[in-house]
């Protein structure tokens, strides 16, 4: 869409720390006042369009958005591990709702895989759990796979 592409070449060019008010972005699309609606989309995809580019937004609440910052970027993923924390923890508890005696067979094998998906992610997100993996990140000053991980979760 041109409006997209309008917007990503204005994003690209805004410096770190610099903030775009929803009326900067909505001129640079080239839309007029009344066509905020589908503002949000298109900012939507220009942002996800610019992260391959290593240019990361946050959002600034009835603002607009702010490039962010690497200091800033990193606080971003904190924040997001806190939000999958409690979403999968909302997800268990709903999840064993779920009456196990009534479940079919493949159901159930369903259930219990999803149940052990859910577990680990819950147990990766603690606070103590994220104590051990900081230690670890300090001592070998590097980022583990997911495998490499999985020794610090027990």
């Amino acid at each position: 869409m041109p409006e997209t592409d309008s917007l990503i070449a204005f994003l690209s060019t805004i410096a770190e720390g610099q903030v775009v008010t929803h009326m900067d972005a909505l001129t640079a699309a080239g839309m007029k006042k009344g066509e905020e609606k589908h503002l949000r989309t298109i900012l939507n995809t220009a942002r996800r369009s610019l992260i391959k580019e290593g240019i990361v937004f946050g959002a600034l609440h009835g603002i607009g958005i702010k490039r962010l910052k690497p200091d800033e970027i990193v606080d971003l993923g904190g924040a997001m591990v806190g939000r999958v924390r409690r979403a999968t923890t909302r997800a268990v508890k709903t999840v064993t709702c779920a009456d196990t005696k009534r479940l079919s067979g493949e159901k159930l094998s369903t259930f219990n895989l999803r149940m052990t998906q859910l577990k680990l992610m819950e147990h990766a997100g603690k606070r103590e759990t994220e104590g051990k993996l900081a230690q670890a990140c300090i001592t070998k000053q590097i980022a583990f796979s997911a495998k490499e991980a999985l020794q610090f979760l027990a």
